[in-house]
């Protein structure tokens, strides 16, 4: 707080003037304290007066600058201790505020601090109010958005300047606030190394006039609670954000395995294309030599197919001659002489029909041993060349087939399941016939028993 100084001239004689002298002008600094009764009819006010001295050099959060060019150290008064709390405002029921009040000399608060000293007259008291001016410095505090590598909150001092006149009560209320600052300026993320900072603001929010009356202050500062709170973020744009507007680390991996994927697929068509190219070229001699070596071992195979059945038909033919030795001795050992009789009835009704019908002179023909044997050579050999024939016919329509593909620039022969099929259908022919063969043979073996059986009765 300063008061300037005046100058005043009396006659001829000039002399300085301190009008911050007490008897002239009473300063007081006071802590309130405000409550309204149960009934709301009354009130109770105390007051704590705080003292105030020269300024020392550091106040005003260490600045250094802003108070040399307001002559803090000379020109103004500081509270000695300032501790206290504020709450609420005029229209609460409790409040606690801070009150300034600048008015003319009071003697009873003039004895407190100068005994000794006297208040001036009136008239002097009302000449230097008309003349009085005031300068309330106070600090202020603000976020700098655009600071994120330092500390962002920056620090002013505000000058609440108002003069007086003597007729007037001026009142003006400030307003004192609480704000808080959050830093997230971590180049990672937003979630680390974040910084609350608690900072203040003073404003000034109402101000008021009324009568002037004795005793009463010219001047009136109310420094109450801002009910407004600030709360200010600060970020920075971090490697996180810049991740999540990307997909992220998966979405960046994906993106490259993607471009990966696709470029080696490309490569992959044009190496299969001249591969392709080549071998319509320099791989057709190959692929046909190939197909022949595989026409060789397909025969080859065909060829152990007919010498397996080779050996099979002459296993069953020898097991036939057994089983026609073993049938015989059976049917002369344990045939029963009814049996017996029968069959010599019916040879010698064969042997008189002979020539008389067909059919007997070819059941007596086919007695005949030798003939017997001449049928079966001739049974077997035709049923060899049938599967042979079939086969060849086979073998060279697939020869045929495998030319075809590789004009067509198929490479690989294959011998289709319809040789196999027809291997299938021969190898039951076969059976057919070997089962045809073993009843012809059963019946002759029977015609032979009788044969034997009309000599014994010739003889």
């Amino acid at each position: 707080m300063k008061v300037v100084d005046k100058k005043s001239n009396i006659t001829n004689t000039q002399y300085k003037r301190n009008l911050v002298e007490d008897k002239y002008v009473s300063v007081q600094i006071q802590e309130v304290s405000f409550i309204w009764a149960e009934n709301g009819a009354s009130y109770n006010r105390k007051f704590k007066d705080i003292p105030i001295a020269k300024c020392p050099a550091g106040r005003f959060l260490g600045e250094t600058v802003q108070t040399d060019n307001f002559g803090l150290q000379h020109n103004y008064y500081c509270p000695v201790a300032l501790n206290t709390t504020l709450q609420g405002n005029f229209a609460t029921k409790k409040a606690r505020f801070i009150q300034i009040l600048f008015g003319g000399c009071n003697q009873t608060i003039l004895s407190k601090t100068n005994p000794n000293l006297k208040c001036a007259n009136e008239t002097d008291i009302k000449l230097v109010l008309d003349d009085f001016e005031m300068n309330l410095l106070a600090t202020n505090q603000f976020v700098d958005v655009n600071e994120r590598n330092t500390n962002p909150v920056k620090t002013v001092i505000n000058n609440f300047y108002q003069s007086s006149k003597q007729e007037l009560s001026q009142g003006t209320l400030l307003k004192l606030g609480q704000n808080f600052l959050i830093k997230n300026t971590s180049p990672l993320s937003n979630q680390i190394d974040s910084e609350n900072v608690t900072y203040y603001t003073i404003r000034a929010d109402e101000r008021s006039i009324g009568d002037y009356k004795k005793f009463q202050s010219v001047i009136k500062y109310y420094i109450l609670l801002d009910d407004n709170i600030l709360t200010t973020t600060i970020e920075v744009y971090t490697i996180s954000d810049a991740l999540s507007n990307t997909g992220g680390i998966i979405g960046i991996a994906s993106d490259q395995i993607y471009i990966y994927w696709v470029g080696n697929l490309l490569w992959q068509i044009l190496m299969l294309q001249e591969k392709r190219i080549k071998r319509s070229f320099t791989q057709t001699d190959e692929s046909f030599q190939e197909s022949l070596e595989n026409v060789r071992q397909e025969i080859g195979d065909l060829y152990n197919i007919e010498k397996y059945l080779d050996g099979q038909i002459t296993q069953k033919n020898n097991t036939f001659k057994l089983s026609e030795k073993t049938y015989s001795l059976f049917q002369i050992e344990f045939s029963s002489n009814r049996r017996l009789r029968q069959i010599k009835l019916q040879l010698k009704q064969v042997i008189l029909r002979k020539d008389k019908y067909k059919i007997d002179k070819r059941i007596f023909k086919n007695l005949d041993p030798e003939l017997q044997v001449e049928n079966k050579v001739q049974t077997i050999n035709s049923f060899k060349d049938s599967i042979l024939k079939n086969l060849n016919k086979d073998l060279k329509k697939e020869v045929s087939k495998v030319k075809l593909w590789n004009e067509k620039e198929n490479f690989h022969t294959q011998i289709p399941q319809s040789v196999f099929s027809n291997y299938l259908k021969t190898e039951q022919k076969k059976d057919v016939l070997l089962k045809e063969n073993w009843d012809n043979q059963s019946n002759k073996s029977d015609i032979l028993t009788l044969t034997h059986i009309q000599n014994r009765l010739s003889e």
